[in-house]
Parts: C-alpha cells; sequence; structure tokens
C-alpha cells in the first residue's frame, strides 16, 4: 500500500478489510527471504529479484520505469484487471485463501455463541490488543445494548428496559457504522501465546491468545487444507477430522477431483521453470480453482 507499511492509512486499511498488519509485515519479509532463495537455486535472475524489490506501492513497475515480466493470469483475474477495485478485491481473496495452505494446520474457527476452538483445544480467544480482537471487543459492546438515559444520564445495562431512576423508556438503538461484526467463521493464525493467572485478581485463569490471524472462507479450507475425510452416506465431509460441514456425495467428489487435478498441477509446475507459463489444461485447473475461491460464498 501506498504511505508505507507502518503509516496509519494503512492500519486503516487493514482495519477496515478485518486484517493484522503485523502478519502483512511478516509476509513481506518471508517474499523477501524466498526470492533470495529462488536466485540462489537458479530460478529467476538476480535482476529479476531486483525489480521485485523496488517496485512501487502500485506493484506496476520498479523504481526505475522498467516492467516486470508478465506473467500468466487465471481468466477470472484478468478478466477484471482494468477494474481496479474488483481486481484487488479477488486478489484480497485469493491471498487470504492462500493462507490457509501457508498456516495449515494453525486453524481456529469460532463458535455460534462467541470464543474460538481450534483441534484438540476448546478455548481460544483472539490476543486483546490485536485488530480482531478490538473489532470482537467492539462488536459485543454493541450487542449487549447498554444505554444511557436520556433524561437523567444514568447507565443502564442492555437488559433493562426503563431507566430505574426516573423509569424513563429505553430509547431505540442507534446503528454504529463504525461497529462491523466479525464476518468470517475460520481464521488461520501465526502463533498461540498463553497468558499466566493474575495473582491480584481472584478467580483469574490462564488463557490462549492467538496473535497475527487472517479471516478465511471455509471453502478454502476444504480445497486447501490437508486431508478431506467424506462419509458419502451421511452427507458431510470434514478435513483432518474435525471442521466439518454439509456436503452432498455429488459435491465431495467433486471436491475431492478437483483437488486431485490441482496436486497434479502443482507438481508439473514445480518441474518447469519459473517463466515457463502452464501448458494443456493446467490453466483450466488453476482458473476453476481460482474462481471458487475468490467468490464470496463461504
Amino acid at each position: 500500500r501506498q504511505g508505507g507499511k507502518h503509516s496509519a492509512q494503512a492500519k486503516s486499511w487493514c482495519y477496515a478489510n478485518e486484517l493484522d498488519i503485523q502478519t502483512f509485515e511478516q509476509v513481506a519479509e518471508m517474499r523477501t527471504h524466498l526470492l533470495g532463495v529462488l536466485v540462489e537455486q537458479g530460478f529467476i535472475s538476480r535482476k529479476y529479484a531486483d525489480q521485485r524489490s523496488k517496485r512501487k506501492g502500485d506493484g506496476r513497475g520498479d523504481a526505475s520505469g522498467a516492467e516486470a515480466p508478465k506473467h500468466w493470469m487465471p481468466p477470472v483475474l484478468s478478466s477484471v484487471e482494468s477494474a481496479d477495485e474488483e481486481f484487488q478485491r479477488r486478489k484480497r481473496q485469493l491471498l487470504r485463501a492462500l493462507l490457509c495452505a501457508a498456516l495449515w494446520p494453525n486453524v481456529a474457527l469460532r463458535k455460534e455463541g462467541g470464543g474460538l476452538f481450534a483441534r484438540n483445544q476448546g478455548a481460544l480467544t483472539f490476543h486483546p490488543m490485536s485488530i480482531l480482537g478490538l473489532q470482537e471487543a467492539e462488536s459485543a459492546q454493541a450487542q449487549a445494548g447498554d444505554w444511557s438515559c436520556p433524561s437523567c444520564s444514568f447507565f443502564c445495562f442492555g437488559t433493562r428496559e426503563s431507566c430505574p431512576q426516573c423509569w424513563t423508556a429505553k430509547p431505540p438503538p442507534v446503528p454504529n457504522p463504525k461497529v462491523r461484526p466479525l464476518r468470517h467463521r475460520a481464521f488461520m493464525f501465526g502463533e498461540k501465546v498463553r497468558t499466566v493467572a493474575n495473582p491480584t485478581r481472584p478467580g483469574s485463569k490462564p488463557q490462549t491468545h492467538i496473535r497475527d490471524c487472517c479471516g478465511v472462507a471455509l471453502k478454502a479450507l476444504f480445497l486447501l487444507g490437508h486431508r478431506v475425510i467424506p462419509d458419502f452416506l451421511s452427507g458431510r465431509a470434514s478435513v483432518d477430522g474435525w471442521v466439518h460441514c454439509q456436503a452432498s456425495a455429488r459435491d465431495t467428489a467433486m471436491l475431492l477431483g478437483l483437488r486431485r487435478r490441482l496436486q497434479d498441477v502443482l507438481a508439473r509446475l514445480l518441474l518447469k521453470p519459473s517463466a515457463e507459463a502452464p501448458g494443456g489444461e493446467d490453466p483450466d485447473v488453476i482458473d476453476a480453482v481460482t474462481s471458487l475461491l475468490v467468490l464470496d460464498v463461504e
């Protein structure tokens, strides 16, 4: 983003899109490291790596004005390249989905009543100082419906329908456009942090927080997760035996077939030079997977 990764504009953009700026900083550091590894192994030239590292914030050229080599792009992205807003939205959706493959098995699911759980761990929370932690706290406060009496300014909990001081009726709630509830049910995270109980507060218990989180769609878990276990008789499918969803036998069979095709494509691409575009039916498979990942359906 223009303005620098530590700027207020970058932080506000990450907050508006439910993203963690620390995760992006780690991704940028990993990209720089991986570019160096690719140069050392001979996959790309040093000149191209330098161009990638010197690109401007818009990503369309390097600092000297030279254009980067043109790479093949799935039609679902190239068809909207001229519409910058939709193009960037689809790229962000694809980036979220690719985090499933990069950070697996660091995935947590959100419960219907609030709170998070992961495999073999039933109680997790967002780190209280993270963007998602602050957003969850604001959303919970808005849903509680606490209010102040317009007549006497007495603070009332959301469960009260009238003020206990002057018996003024509870005013209708005013929507706050700044409060945005969490819209994802699954989250990839970078690490867990366990806190100790506060000895000065009786009854306090240790808590486990997750940091560097990013919300992802459930479909990304089933497309890019580790191992999909189908149950054709009950119409269910699961990833690693703990992320479950309802799926017909036909949909599950199509999912397994698409995963096998994608694995074959990736195996062939790993044997090709980095600048060579996929051939045969490989572009169709990549475009089909990309189309599923960038759509807004969970």
